[in-house]
C-alpha cells in the first residue's frame, strides 16, 4: 500500500505505456495499429501483463530470498527451484489451452506419451510447490521430506529435456515457455545485482581511466538498451501465446466468435477488437482480416463457442 501511496501518479502511467506497447505489438501481428491516445483497454491490457509476471515472480520466489540468492544456486537447491520454475509453463498452458491439453492427453504417440508424463508431473509439482509453502511437507529429516527432496532433484533435468522437446515441437507451448523463463532469468539477475551491491561491487564497463560522467552515461544506455531487449523477449512471446487467451476483462485479448451484421449484409467472423472507431475482425468464410469502420456496423451478435451463426442454423 506504501507503494501505491507513494507512486499513485506514477502506477497508472506504467500500466498505459505497457498496455500501449502489448496491444500494439497483439494488432500488428493482424497488420493493425491503434494510436488513439484515449484508450482505457491500454490501462487494462498493462494490468493484465503485470499481473501475470507478478503472479509468475511470486512463484517463481517461493523458498528463494532475493537477498541471498547465492544460498539457491548451490546444486541441492538449484535443481528443485529449476524444476518449480520449468513446471510453470505447464500450468498457465494447462488453464489456456484446456482443449489443446486435452487431445495431447487422449492421443497415443511417443511425443504424446512424453508431453501426457511432463503435464502430470509439472502440475503435481506446481500444486504441490504452492501447499509445500504453507505445510513444509518438504522442510526437515524426516524419511518423507528426504524422499521427496530427492525426488525432486532426480526428476529436474529430465524435466528441463522434455520440456525443450515439447517446446520444439508446439510453437504455443515454448512461447508460454520462453515467457515465464525469460521472468526466472529476470528474477536471477535481480538476486545477482543485490548481492554485487550487499558486497559493494561495481561494474565498470569502461577503461579504467575513462571519466566518472562517461562510465555513468555509459551505464545508463546500456541500462536502457538491455531493459528494452528483456521487455522486448517478455512481450514478444506474451502477446504471442498468452494475451490472445486472456479475457478482455482480466486484461487480456481473448477473440470471441461473432455475427457482424452491417447494410451489405452479415458475416460470421472472429472479433480481434471493437473501438468506437472501427471493428477488426477474420472473417469466417474467407479466412481474411478484415477492419471496417464502426458507423458501418448495424450490430454484433456475440455466439457462443460451439453455437453456429443465427443464419446459419438448420431449424
Amino acid at each position: 500500500m506504501e507503494f501505491l501511496k507513494n507512486n499513485w501518479i506514477k502506477a497508472p502511467i506504467l500500466l498505459y505505456v505497457i498496455g500501449f506497447v502489448v496491444h500494439n505489438s497483439y494488432l500488428s501481428a493482424f497488420g493493425s495499429y491503434e494510436f488513439e491516445l484515449v484508450q482505457a483497454k491500454y490501462i487494462l491490457s498493462g494490468f493484465g501483463a503485470i499481473a501475470f509476471s507478478a503472479i509468475c515472480f511470486a512463484y517463481i520466489s517461493i523458498k528463494v530470498n532475493l537477498s541471498y540468492i547465492f544460498d539457491s544456486l548451490h546444486i541441492d537447491k538449484l535443481l528443485p527451484w529449476i524444476l518449480r520454475v520449468v513446471s510453470l509453463p505447464y500450468v498457465i498452458y494447462t488453464v489456456l489451452y484446456l482443449d489443446s491439453v486435452t487431445d495431447i492427453l487422449t492421443n497415443d504417440n511417443s511425443l504424446v506419451r512424453l508431453s501426457s508424463l511432463c503435464f502430470l508431473i509439472a502440475n503435481f509439482v506446481v500444486w504441490f510447490s504452492i501447499i509445500d509453502l504453507v505445510f513444509m511437507y518438504s522442510e526437515g529429516k524426516s524419511l518423507n521430506a528426504r524422499i521427496l527432496r530427492s525426488s525432486f532433484r532426480v526428476i529436474a533435468v529430465p524435466m528441463v529435456i522434455g520440456t525443450l522437446i515439447i517446446s520444439w515441437n508446439n510453437p504455443d507451448f515454448s512461447s508460454v515457455a520462453k515467457a515465464s523463463t525469460y521472468l526466472f532469468f529476470g528474477f536471477l539477475g535481480l538476486g545477482l545485482h543485490q548481492e554485487d551491491r550487499k558486497h559493494g561491487i561495481e561494474l565498470d564497463y569502461l577503461d579504467s581511466n575513462a571519466k566518472e560522467e562517461h562510465q555513468e552515461l555509459f551505464t545508463f544506455f546500456f541500462g536502457i538498451i538491455a531493459i528494452s531487449f528483456v521487455l522486448w523477449a517478455i512481450v514478444s512471446s506474451y502477446v504471442h501465446a498468452i494475451y490472445p487467451k486472456l479475457p478482455v476483462a482480466l486484461g487480456g485479448a481473448k477473440v470471441e466468435m461473432v455475427e457482424i451484421y452491417s447494410k451489405d449484409g452479415n458475416v460470421t467472423s472472429k472479433l480481434i477488437q471493437e473501438t468506437p472507431r472501427w471493428v477488426l475482425y477474420i472473417n469466417e468464410d474467407t479466412g481474411n482480416v478484415e477492419k471496417v469502420k464502426s458507423n458501418l456496423v448495424d450490430k454484433i451478435i456475440y455466439l457462443k463457442p460451439d453455437e453456429k451463426s443465427p443464419n446459419k442454423r438448420v431449424n
